[in-house]
C-alpha cells in the first residue's frame, strides 16, 4: 500500500462534489505515485450516538470502531502519507498523530470552514439582527480557526482548492504549508454529446439539497428571481436536481410551479434541456464544481 485517504462515509449512490474531488484526488495521486491501484480508501462513519446537535459542528465526532482501524491499518501497513478529507476529520488526524508521529498527513481543505459557517450563519440571520449577532458569529469563527490552524500544525501540507482559499488561509494562518489543487471537471463531460443551441426556456440549478447556501439559492430563484424572470418570459421554468432534497425544499419548488429532480442520475439529459444553469450563491469560496461541469458541457451561466 503506498497511501490512504481518509474520506466521510456517504450513504448516497449520487456523487456530491466533495466525492468527486476525493476520487479525482485519489485516481491521480494513484497514477502518480507508481501505478494505478496503490492507495486505498477509508472511509469514516459519523458517532450517530452523540446526535444530530453535536454532528453539526466544525469537527464530525466519529465512530471509536472506525478510528481504531483506521489507526491499526497504518500501524500495520506503514503508508508513505495519509490524505484526509477537510478539517471535520480533525479527530482522525488527531489519533493519527498521538499513534504514529512520524507519519505524513495531508489535509485536503475543501473550504475554509470557519469563514463559510459565519457567512451561512450571517446569511440564515434576519438583517435587523445581523449587527448585534456579529459578534457572536465571529466568536464562533474565532474557535472555528483554533481549530483549522491545529490541523495545520500537526499536517505536512495543506491543500486548497483556488488562489482566492489560499490567500484565506494564508492571512489566517500563515504561510508555508499551503498548496492548491483545484477542483475536478467530472469524467462524464468528457463524452457528453454537444449541446445544441435552441429556444429552450428551463433555468437550471444543480446542487446537494441539504447544503445551505444552495437550499437559499433555491429560495431566492423561486421567491425573487424567478417572478421577474415570468414577466419577461412567461414560458420559464425552473428545473432543480440535486441529492437529499429536504421537504420545505420540495415544497417550495412545487409550490411555485417549477419541477425537481431529487438525485439525477444522468446529467446528461438534465444539461441538453437547459438554457442556463443559475447560480445565486452569495456564500462561500474556492471554485464551485457546478460552474466546472457546466462550462465543460457548454451550458451558459449565470451566477454571483
Amino acid at each position: 500500500m503506498r497511501f490512504i485517504q481518509v474520506v466521510i462515509a456517504e450513504g448516497d449512490a449520487v456523487p456530491s462534489g466533495a466525492s468527486l474531488r476525493n476520487r479525482a484526488n485519489f485516481d491521480t495521486l494513484s497514477t502518480l505515485w507508481s501505478g494505478t491501484g496503490h492507495g486505498e480508501v477509508a472511509a469514516l462513519r459519523a458517532d450517530k450516538t452523540l446526535g444530530r446537535k453535536a454532528r453539526t459542528k466544525l469537527v464530525t465526532p466519529l465512530s471509536a470502531e472506525d478510528l481504531a482501524q483506521l489507526v491499526d491499518a497504518c500501524m500495520r501497513e506503514r503508508p508513505a502519507f495519509v490524505l484526509v478529507e477537510g478539517i471535520l476529520l480533525l479527530q482522525a488526524v488527531e489519533a493519527l498523530v498521538k499513534a504514529i508521529p512520524d507519519l505524513p498527513i495531508i489535509i485536503d481543505m475543501h473550504n475554509i470552514e470557519s469563514t463559510l459557517r459565519m457567512d451561512a450563519a450571517l446569511e440564515r440571520a434576519a438583517r435587523l439582527i445581523r449587527p448585534l449577532a456579529l459578534p457572536i458569529f465571529a466568536l464562533k469563527r474565532w474557535h472555528g480557526m483554533r481549530v483549522e490552524r491545529k490541523g495545520m500544525h500537526w499536517a505536512r501540507q495543506v491543500w486548497v482548492c483556488s488562489p482566492s482559499d489560499l490567500q484565506e488561509a494564508e492571512r489566517r494562518f500563515g504561510a508555508g504549508r499551503l498548496a492548491i489543487v483545484p477542483n475536478p471537471i467530472p469524467d462524464w463531460t468528457r463524452t457528453a454529446p454537444q449541446r445544441m443551441a435552441g429556444k429552450m426556456q428551463e433555468i437550471l440549478f444543480l446542487g446537494h439539497l441539504g447544503y445551505f447556501p444552495n437550499r437559499r439559492a433555491v429560495e431566492m430563484l423561486c421567491n425573487d428571481i424567478m417572478p421577474k424572470v415570468r414577466r419577461l418570459a412567461p414560458e420559464a421554468t425552473l428545473h432543480v436536481c440535486g441529492r437529499r432534497p429536504r421537504p420545505d425544499v420540495e415544497a417550495l419548488v412545487r409550490s411555485s410551479g417549477h419541477r425537481l429532480t431529487a438525485s439525477p442520475s444522468n446529467l446528461v439529459d438534465v444539461y441538453a434541456s437547459a438554457a442556463v444553469a443559475a447560480m445565486p450563491i452569495p456564500v462561500g469560496g474556492g471554485t464551485r464544481l457546478k460552474v466546472l461541469e457546466a462550462m465543460a458541457v457548454g451550458c451558459p451561466i449565470v451566477a454571483t
